[in-house]
């Protein structure tokens, strides 16, 4: 709250509206309610800490905020029935903020376009204003090393549960039951046949014809290594390139990593561009004018390239809902333009729950490595020193084809007329 009435670049007017229409966010949809005469919010947080990070984020909330109808019993914010049907652009006309203050909410709070759902902007905010003061002054934290430490933490939690890591190997063909038509298992490049009750399988292993369900789209991204850092930044940095100021027609975004988060040596940074949305992207137009913003950074090496996501309904709106293709077949998504890894816990949740139920503990937390000895005596894995006499189809007898039926991933694992 502060930093905005403090910034320059708002008038008072523009200030008063942008406070209102946040506090308005953070108190919809029965998230977040304010208790009369305290700070005890719901869905913030139950620590000092937490609640005072709120209230420095948006100010003391008021009842009786909201507009008429549209808001809900309580009187604050909005109803979820009203921002269903309403878009971000629509909400932010109606708060009557100027072009500046809603580029403002859009893409620097919500980091959503303006044509996306009112509903998921007023939630992002909402998790914005929860993540202040949590654990610093800023919503956000930023992972040693890279996102990439988090899905290694994970391989580290599963070994220790007596998972098997098999490497320099990929899916060549699937394995599925005659009778019930279930998935059993792969085979992977090298001839080894690896059973399992289950197979959960990069959507970067298939076609996107074997995909059905959802649209593709490609998001453009680069990534720079330089000398120095972006114009009026510290250190690791979220900047973004509004719409039109490089040919641009969407959001452009820029997360700078220097040597603090073990990404980089001293003294050097890292770029990361990317475009908000799915679509055609000139990135380097972005890079040369970031290069012309900050002239005595030199770029040591840049690299361009594309990623596809998943998009669905005649919006292309993103998905990131894992699919069953098959029964015991699962496909999960690629990244999103997301900032944050919500979209990836989200999905991995949906996941989860759909395999071991809604009864299970999603995350649980790790026992004791004692009580992980007891759990697991013996190695747990399955004999990959007997590879089969071929390689693909060609490897199977008359006896085991009765136990299964192989279909090669190239064409997408699910074709019903795939060699046997």
């Amino acid at each position: 709250k502060g930093e905005i009435f403090q910034s320059r670049a708002l008038s008072p007017m523009e200030k008063r509206l942008l406070m209102k229409f946040l506090q308005q966010c953070v108190t919809s949809t029965g998230i977040a309610e304010a208790k009369q005469g305290g700070w005890a919010i719901e869905g913030i947080g139950g620590s000092e800490q937490e609640q005072l990070g709120f209230k420095k984020a948006v100010g003391h909330v008021e009842g009786g905020l909201g507009h008429d109808s549209k808001t809900a019993a309580s009187g604050t914010g909005w109803e979820t029935n009203f921002l269903e049907n309403q878009s971000l652009d629509g909400l932010l006309k109606e708060a009557k903020l100027s072009s500046k203050a809603a580029d403002f909410i859009a893409h620097g709070i919500a980091m959503m376009s303006p044509s996306s759902s009112a509903l998921a902007a007023v939630r992002r905010v909402q998790l914005y204003a929860k993540s202040i003061g949590r654990y610093s002054d800023s919503a956000f934290l930023a992972c040693y090393y890279g996102t990439a430490e988090v899905p290694q933490g994970f391989c580290r939690m599963c070994a220790v549960y007596g998972g098997l890591y098999v490497l320099r190997r990929t899916p060549a063909y699937l394995l599925y039951g005659q009778e019930d038509g279930k998935c059993q298992g792969i085979i992977c490049n090298k001839g080894q046949r690896l059973t399992a009750p289950l197979v959960i399988c990069s959507s970067s292993y298939l076609p996107s014809s074997a995909l059905p369900s959802v649209g593709q789209s490609l998001v453009r991204r680069c990534v720079c290594i330089t000398s120095g850092q972006l114009p009026n930044t510290d250190g690791i940095s979220l900047a973004l390139i509004p719409p039109g100021s490089c040919g641009n027609s969407t959001c452009i975004r820029v997360l700078q990593m220097d040597w603090t988060a073990q990404a980089c040596p001293r003294g050097k940074y890292v770029w990361y561009l990317w475009s908000e949305t799915p679509g055609d992207c000139d990135l380097k137009a972005a890079v040369e004018l970031l290069r012309r913003m900050a002239p005595s950074v030199g770029v040591h090496w840049c690299a361009f390239y594309s990623q596809s996501v998943w998009t669905q309904g005649e919006s292309g709106q993103q998905t990131t809902d894992p699919q069953e293709l098959k029964p015991g077949f699962w496909v999960v998504p690629p990244p999103s333009t997301d900032v944050d890894s919500g979209d990836a816990i989200q999905a991995g949740e949906k996941l989860f729950r759909s395999v071991c139920g809604e009864a299970a503990e999603f995350l649980e937390a790790m026992p004791e490595p004692e009580v992980v000895d007891e759990m697991f005596e013996e190695p747990v894995g399955v004999d990959l020193t007997a590879p089969l006499a071929g390689s693909g189809s060609e490897a199977w007898n008359e006896d085991q084809t009765a136990e299964a039926t192989t279909r090669p991933c190239a064409e997408a694992s699910i074709s019903e007329t795939a060699d046997t």
